[in-house]
């Protein structure tokens, strides 16, 4: 098989271009308390429920969430801080981040085993990955929650309202850096370094590419071939008239022989303003992105642009 098939695409992710804080996530309408609920797996319900609508998650995606997080089959739990629990999950219906509080009157029963049992329940649905989470909003939050005067008010509140008006948690900013991940264009087409150049020619003709990666077995970065690259063989091979490689007899041309083998990638959780300055700097028009080694698409110049400007 000449070239690699296409693998799942990263959910689109909002470039979160506003500055944002925590009054922004929780309006009136999602927080909800006192919640009628019980137990954990109802409050968050209530509040996933709450994060549907015209411009929310997908309904369908929503009511599997609570379960989800039950079974430890999506997202995460942990304890935020005394009498307050933490709630955070990766939905590709999701827009951008997005959440809900709830505060019960009595500790909600946990169906998680070693989970206290906690009164407060903050919900967290985002479209990055959760260890993007984790390093640019989740600490701050922490934070906030692990003061005793702010979980002390919070705990005290009787009403969206009184909810809004905590001073120390509601303020609490969100950390919007931009990373590549969120001008990430996935990767479509990937050829083996034993790809014939027919082959890759043709694939660069034939869907207008200006690139093409080359993979190993696990989908690690071998090398590229640009459209350039593509150019300079095949007028080599019309002037030699054969797909031979140049000086070896017999020896059909493969993707091997023709790449650039000296590649520069980025990892999706990098800054996007210094991968922009990468690009500038060496004065490339594309970055290949990889995931663990893996190639999972590129960044270019116009989505870079894109994302900054907004």
């Amino acid at each position: 098989m000449g070239h690699a098939p296409r693998r799942g695409s990263p959910a689109t992710t909002s470039s979160w271009r506003r500055a944002m804080k925590l009054a922004d996530l929780l309006t009136a309408d999602r927080i909800s308390i006192p919640m009628e609920a019980t137990g954990l797996e109802a409050a968050l319900s209530d509040l996933t429920g709450r994060l549907t609508g015209d411009e929310g998650l997908d309904e369908d995606e929503a009511r599997d969430i609570p379960s989800g997080l039950i079974s430890g089959e999506v997202g995460e739990i942990s304890a935020l801080a005394p009498d307050v629990l933490l709630a955070v999950v990766r939905a590709s219906s999701a827009k951008e981040l997005t959440g809900a509080l709830g505060l019960a009157d009595a500790p909600l029963e946990s169906e998680i085993e070693d989970l206290p049992a906690s009164r407060g329940v903050l919900l967290l649905v985002t479209p990055r990955r959760l260890s993007t989470l984790r390093a640019q909003v989740i600490p701050d939050i922490i934070r906030s929650f692990r003061d005793e005067t702010v979980r002390g008010a919070f705990l005290a509140c009787r009403s969206a309202h009184e909810v809004r008006a905590v001073r120390g948690l509601m303020d609490v900013a969100l950390d919007e850096r931009l990373l590549v991940e969120d001008a990430l264009s996935p990767v479509s087409y990937r050829v083996y370094p034993d790809t014939p150049m027919a082959e890759v020619l043709d694939l660069i003709t034939r869907r207008g590419l200006h690139v093409v990666p080359v993979v190993g077995e696990n989908y690690e970065v071998l090398g590229m071939i640009t459209a350039a690259e593509a150019l300079k063989f095949l007028l080599q091979r019309r002037r030699r008239g054969s797909e031979e490689v140049a000086g070896v007899e017999g020896a059909v041309a493969m993707a091997r022989d023709v790449m650039s083998r000296t590649v520069m990638c980025v990892s999706e959780d990098q800054s996007l303003l210094e991968a922009a300055n990468l690009m500038v700097n060496r004065d490339v028009a594309q970055l290949p992105v990889v995931r663990d080694g893996e190639l999972i698409g590129f960044l270019t110049r116009d989505r870079t642009l894109q994302r900054l400007q907004g």
